[in-house]
């Protein structure tokens, strides 16, 4: 397989008409022809990401995160976005980034997230391509975060103490969802990272935070699955190094 061929088969899963204007989603680094029998999946192409690339022998590094993000005036070692590209040309690992087509995507980031608490009659909601919604047996407020912190493996941030039933769900940082999520009939929305005035306008509702890295990380498997059955003789591992770097520290 080359690099072009697996990028191909991933834009068929994400198409990258289903990105953000903002963003900078495809392939980043690399060269198109190089030949690939390794694939490693993660989602930041982080320091030790690369070195485990490395190690295991990985030509290639596919993440959510996109590597180059934003405007890149140069490529040096004096930027943290410079080290990694230079790691990655040094290595000859190429990088391929699918962000949020990959969220919008049908068995992307937020179906993910969506299977993974359990949430059945999954629906897309029409005018918001990230926002999933799905329902559960009616349950307390404290039960679904049980539920939800055990799904996860995460540390949870909520307000709100109403029966949970309809539930909305958008991976990252998408706290300015919630009113979306509220509008279509959900009694709870959750997210990766919520802001301090979209607490206060959450109004004693349901709103929980998860966390970016746990409300994400999911789909690397889904990734993993995917690569493997369309390229059966891939090896396509999901990194180690693939973990959260926020600590918590409680009081």
């Amino acid at each position: 397989m080359t690099v072009h061929e697996i990028y191909s088969a991933l834009c068929d899963y994400a198409p990258l008409s289903l990105a953000l204007d903002f963003d900078n989603p495809g392939f980043l680094v690399g060269e198109e022809n190089a030949s690939v029998t390794s694939v490693l999946i993660a989602l930041d192409i982080t320091p030790q990401v690369i070195s485990e690339a490395k190690e295991k022998g990985a030509e290639l590094i596919v993440s959510h995160h996109p590597i180059i993000f934003g405007a890149q005036t140069k490529i040096t070692d004096e930027t943290y976005t410079g080290k990694n590209i230079i790691s990655l040309v040094r290595s000859g690992v190429s990088a391929i980034c699918m962000h949020t087509n990959l969220d919008a995507a049908q068995g992307g980031v937020n179906d993910c997230l969506a299977e993974m608490i359990g949430l059945s009659n999954i629906e897309t909601v029409e005018d918001e391509p990230m926002l999933r919604i799905g329902e559960i047996e009616t349950t307390s407020m404290k039960d679904f975060l049980s539920r939800v912190a055990d799904a996860l493996g995460a540390d949870l941030r909520y307000c709100g103490e109403n029966p949970v039933q309809r539930v909305g769900v958008v991976g990252g940082a998408a706290g300015d969802l919630a009113e979306t999520a509220w509008s279509h009939g959900c009694d709870t929305f959750i997210t990766g990272e919520v802001k301090h005035h979209q607490w206060l306008e959450a109004q004693g509702r349901n709103l929980i935070e998860g966390g970016h890295f746990a409300t994400e990380a999911p789909v690397c498997a889904r990734l993993k699955e995917y690569l493997s059955k369309t390229f059966p003789a891939l090896s396509v591992e999901v990194a180690e190094s693939n973990q959260n770097q926020t600590s918590y520290f409680a009081r």
